[in-house]
């Protein structure tokens, strides 16, 4: 008999791998995708390795989970990725973060999208996840965040459109936040979600 991994070993062994450090390093990398030429130094350097991202494990795990269809484990993934970021985020690192972490996301509900057979549950899930997020980052004044944070999130909401799936909590907490930010002087970042809400259906 295969033995069968409860929710709560499933988010203690995520929240384990969410706390290692990430690795900084003197070398960077040779990555041939960011460079026009080559330099025949960097080619041969040697270590040349990509630094240990717990992002990065944490999203294979859960590759595995939406693989398996495991539904409740890829909705506590979800919301530990989350937890994660807003911990992790500094006005220092903001864009770079949300990047980082909302690129996985995005991935992980793409690869929901074409495989598991609750690819509604999940996007539901997501959808009522957005706006407390948003507000905890403007609150924050984490601007950069906010704006970055919501591209994804619109973009995950273009996704669900081509496979059928509403976008009603989307756009709701589009609007929410986007009369938070003007009531609180941000006229940019209102006017950017706004646009965004408008050109989802697009």
């Amino acid at each position: 008999m295969t033995d069968i991994q409860t929710c709560a070993d499933f988010v203690a062994n995520l929240q384990r791998i969410l706390k290692i450090p990430s690795e900084s390093s003197q070398e960077k990398y040779f990555d041939l995708s960011t460079v026009n030429t080559i330099d025949k130094e960097e080619l041969f350097r040697t270590p040349d390795l990509p630094v240990n991202d717990p992002v990065e494990l944490a999203f294979e795990l859960l590759l595995v989970e939406i693989e398996k269809e495991h539904l409740d484990k890829v909705i506590f993934g979800f919301n530990e990725l989350f937890k994660s970021y807003l911990r992790n985020l500094t006005p220092g690192n903001q864009k770079e973060l949300t990047d980082h972490y909302c690129k996985r996301i995005l991935y992980l509900f793409r690869r929901s999208l074409n495989t598991f057979c609750y690819s509604e549950e999940v996007w539901i899930y997501l959808g009522n996840c957005f706006c407390p997020i948003s507000l905890y980052l403007l609150e924050q004044q984490l601007l950069a965040a906010c704006a970055t944070f919501w591209e994804y999130a619109s973009k995950m909401g273009k996704l669900a459109l081509k496979h059928g799936l509403h976008t009603d909590r989307l756009q709701r907490s589009l609007r929410i936040f986007e009369v938070e930010a003007d009531e609180q002087g941000y006229s940019q970042l209102a006017a950017l979600v706004k646009n965004l809400r408008h050109n989802l259906e697009n």
